[in-house]
């Protein structure tokens, strides 16, 4: 569903019915609640969008070992400031 083709109204219409649903189930995926609602398609679009992320924990295995080459025996003394900074920029270099 394009951005295009959603009006307030259509979201309004589908947040009220959701409102209006009793569930119960807290273990059932969402997911497939969105499928079983086809009426939902707003929501549904969003669910698959947002739930359907992979988590991955590269991103902090990459900070962790990018902070393990700035603190070294020669910079063990780093205050926690600098060595933070210093990720950033490391982190960040291509901005600029």
């Amino acid at each position: 569903m394009n951005k295009e083709e959603v009006s307030l109204d259509d979201c309004d219409s589908e947040l009220y019915h959701y409102n209006a649903l009793y569930i119960v189930d807290v273990k059932m995926d969402p997911l497939m609640f969105y499928q079983n609602n086809s009426h939902l398609k707003v929501l549904y679009s969003m669910a698959e969008k947002y739930f359907s992320i992979t988590a991955s924990s590269t991103p902090s295995e990459r900070g962790f070992s990018a902070m393990g080459r700035i603190i070294s025996k020669l910079r063990s003394n780093l205050k926690p400031e600098t060595a933070g900074t210093l990720l950033f920029l490391k982190e960040n270099t291509d901005l600029w």
